[in-house]
């Protein structure tokens, strides 16, 4: 396995009396596609929640050997949540989205320096987006908002980033666009992408390896013959089976 980028050990999650996670262990490859998949209301979104730390949780959550409030203070993780029409609709440039990420790492009165600059123009040719720099955020697709947003986190260094069911309200020849997008960074930067997805038949041909999650783990490995359709039953049906979890995965 490559260097570990999030270790999650005996992480449970309970909420208004409810278990939400229970016990789950799993190690994340640095520059690794990591997918996780189940159904709705089986804890993927907490998961992610729980990797930035905000969400309570008995456990432990370290990112590069560092808490949760630690690796995000220092700027290692960028987080997007699932989409929502309402947050697209600011009147900023793509370039000016971009540059949000590059805040943190900017003095305190928030002047943009050569740097800075530099740093947004090098994320937005990485998403394919240069040619796009000056039009309205507002006004792009959904897939090419997704892909500035990305860009976003590049700009910032982040070296993880969670998406959280990023493909939502994009046709199939954006998913694909989308994906193969993803491979490229991963082959281009040494970004971790953490990606919640009910895609599954997709998954195989562009995830280093994935986590099958309904409350409980049931299988974290590659995405290989074990992740065949009596396990997915299981995780995505009402009865809770067996955990199955490959030690030797990522």
């Amino acid at each position: 396995m490559s260097e570990v980028a999030i270790e999650i050990k005996n992480v449970t999650v309970r909420r208004n009396g409810r278990t939400v996670l229970e016990n789950v262990n799993l190690k994340i490859g640095r520059n690794q596609i990591f997918a996780i998949c189940g159904p709705n209301g089986g804890g993927k979104t907490t998961l992610l929640r729980t990797i930035i730390g905000i969400v309570d949780f008995d456990g432990d959550v370290r990112i590069f050997q560092k808490t949760p409030r630690e690796a995000v203070k220092q700027g290692l993780v960028s987080y997007l949540p699932q989409r929502s029409p309402m947050d697209y609709t600011f009147p900023a440039t793509v370039y000016e989205v971009v540059m949000m990420g590059r805040l943190k790492k900017m003095g305190v009165l928030k002047i943009p320096r050569k740097d800075d600059r530099r740093k947004v123009m090098e994320s937005l040719k990485l998403v394919d987006m240069i040619d796009f720099k000056t039009k309205p955020f507002s006004e792009l697709s959904g897939g090419q908002q997704q892909r500035v947003l990305i860009a976003r986190a590049l700009a910032s260094e982040a070296k993880i980033l969670l998406l959280d069911e990023p493909i939502t309200g994009l046709d199939i020849h954006a998913q694909q666009v989308f994906y193969r997008l993803l491979v490229e960074l991963k082959e281009r930067t040494d970004i971790t992408i953490v990606m919640v997805t009910h895609d599954i038949g997709v998954m195989p041909s562009f995830v280093d390896a994935v986590a099958c999650l309904n409350k409980q783990l049931y299988y974290h490995g590659m995405p290989g013959t074990e992740l065949n359709i009596d396990l997915l039953k299981k995780v995505y049906g009402t009865d809770i089976g067996i955990l199955i979890h490959d030690h030797g995965n990522p």
